[in-house]
């Protein structure tokens, strides 16, 4: 395997990366590593699969709510 090291990087997205590895029980490192698989993996699909992902899960939604109660709750509340 092959060893990178990383320059210059920003205070507060070194700070990030370690809250996340901590969260998930991680290395720093590996928190990286699976965030630029993570990264990469969604880059490599194609429009189109992206656009049937979005499909299937939008199928998948139970409850779906009508714009009448979207209004409604985005109104609740409000003078």
């Amino acid at each position: 395997m092959a060893n990178v090291t990383l320059k210059n990087v920003p205070d507060e997205l070194f700070k990030l990366l370690k809250i996340k590895a901590r969260q998930n029980g991680r290395s720093l490192n590996s928190e990286i590593i699976i965030g630029l698989q993570r990264y990469l993996a969604i880059r490599e699909r194609s429009a189109q699969e992206l656009i049937d992902h979005a499909r299937r899960a939008r199928a998948m939604a139970t409850g779906a709510l009508s714009t009448l109660e979207v209004d409604q709750a985005i109104n609740s509340g409000r003078p």
